[in-house]
């Protein structure tokens, strides 16, 4: 029931965050009134400070690489003063998992996601799964105040998955039918350092066969689809 640190970042990126006490917080999509963060960085005795700044994010959970949350962010620069670096506390980070069997296991499909917990689905082995948040960000140099916005928002994915003989030809059945899906992955072992990474209404597409070693796997891309509302990707933190 914590913000995790980069929880500021993801508001920046449009993303409204939901702190559930005891339990959980969820972040999920905004498309009007979106938050916006203030940076201060320090370059060789100088402190910068920046605000209003908004952005985009990628999210990289390939299978036994160290997961990662990548920003862009544009802002506005107002302020800059002669300081010595102050001391830095990185404290509330948490040391990342390796995206591994043990502190994750396998993507869902069809799952179902309820009060922060996933069930249901079907599971499939795959090489993890990367997740482009891609903000369309706007500079606005207006008289009487210029910002940074966000316009048009379109989320995808990556995924490389092992498919047996008949889902093989299920996912290019539903390629071809345009069909979507609920889809969940759960990264973490323990509490406190438990990510879900959840679409409401996911859609394949580009499957293209990616020969591994002496294994056939299938690379796939994801659509993550909103229908009807700001909902097509939650992340939980829990």
């Amino acid at each position: 029931g914590v913000p995790p640190a980069i929880g500021p970042l993801l508001i920046a990126c449009g993303m409204q965050e939901t702190i559930y006490a005891g339990s959980r917080v969820e972040y999920t999509p905004m498309s009007q009134n979106t938050g916006s963060v203030t940076q201060r960085f320090h370059n060789d005795g100088v402190r910068y400070v920046s605000r209003g700044g908004r952005g985009k994010f990628k999210l990289d959970l390939s299978a036994m690489g160290r997961p990662t949350a990548e920003f862009e962010i544009w802002s506005l620069a107002r302020t800059e003063s002669a300081m010595a670096m102050p001391a830095v506390d990185f404290s509330a980070f948490k040391l990342p998992e390796v995206v591994t069997d043990a502190a994750s296991g396998d993507i869902r499909f069809g799952s179902t996601l309820t009060a922060g917990n996933v069930t249901g689905g079907t599971a499939y082995k795959s090489k993890g799964l990367t997740i482009d948040y891609a903000n369309e960000i706007e500079h606005f140099p207006m008289l009487g105040g210029e910002d940074i916005g966000i316009g048009h928002r379109k989320v995808t994915g990556k995924m490389r998955v092992a498919l047996s003989e008949t889902d093989e030809v299920q996912w290019l059945s539903d390629i071809r039918a345009v069909a979507t899906t609920t889809m969940s992955f759960v990264h973490g072992s323990t509490a406190g350092k438990r990510i879900i990474v959840h679409g409401g209404r996911v859609q394949r597409y580009g499957m293209k066969r990616a020969p591994e070693k002496s294994r056939l796997m299938f690379d796939v891309d994801l659509g993550y689809v909103p229908q009807g509302a700001d909902n097509e990707l939650t992340l939980v933190f829990k």
